[in-house]
């Protein structure tokens, strides 16, 4: 009962022993998390409340992924992924509620998790994650200590790793290049044919490029895919 497995069991009902429920402790931050088995492009997720008693606690909540992971790391579940999107607003009971991912577009990620924090119960009646399969055509290469001179420069966001930057990359195939600030995690995405110069060593900056210059392919549409859940705490 309550299981992490019932929100992706196909089960669309929303009494709470068919749904996944964390357990509850003041302070602590609820999550759940579902490991896509290959890193995918995740457009979305939809969710089902429960209905019945305490429905109005899904509220709140955010929807962020990892590409690897994240339970090896130091502080978790206290870390952060790359953010999807942010429900502030309750919702309502029986309620299937879409979440696109519109922080950055569609975020590259294998687990994608969904947290809330104020001590209460996360409880989740059925989850669908939207993405596209990646065929990776093409790789990076890190050109370490070397500031590229390239031009244009176009700002690309703000991630967690260079590796994210990567994948960002892989669906722009006019950008052969780019650069991520470690501080502050900003990437820029530099056109293919300037390459780079060997300057100074600038420690903030990483530069890659592009080893083959093609497009990666997409699935022509977005469709849910099969997942399986790893752990809910």
């Amino acid at each position: 009962m309550y299981a992490s497995f019932h929100a992706v069991d196909g089960v669309h009902s929303t009494y709470q022993r068919n749904c996944a429920r964390t357990t509850e402790g003041t302070g602590t931050l609820a999550w759940w998390m579902v490991d896509l088995r290959t890193v995918q492009l995740v457009h979305g997720v939809a969710i089902l409340n429960r209905g019945h008693t305490l429905n109005e606690q899904l509220k709140n909540f955010t929807v962020d992924l990892f590409l690897e992971d994240p339970r090896v790391v130091v502080g978790f579940p206290e870390v952060s992924g790359m953010v999807c999107a942010h429900r502030s607003d309750e919702v309502g009971g029986k309620e299937w509620v879409g979440l696109d991912c519109n922080v950055s577009g569609p975020v590259a990620g294998r687990y994608v998790r969904v947290t809330k924090g104020g001590g209460q119960h996360l409880t989740l009646c059925e989850v669908q994650v939207y993405a596209t399969f990646l065929i990776i055509k093409n790789t990076f290469r890190q050109y370490p200590g070397v500031k590229s001179l390239s031009e244009p420069q176009v700002d690309l966001g703000v991630f967690n790793s260079s590796t994210h930057c990567a994948f960002t990359l892989l669906n722009r195939p006019d950008l052969g290049a780019f650069s991520f600030n470690l501080p502050s995690g900003l990437c820029r995405g530099r056109v293919f044919d300037f390459g780079f110069a060997v300057t100074e060593h600038d420690e903030e900056w990483n530069d890659f490029e592009r080893v083959v210059e093609s497009s990666s392919s997409f699935s022509p549409t977005v469709q849910p895919i099969e997942i399986e859940t790893q752990t809910a705490s």
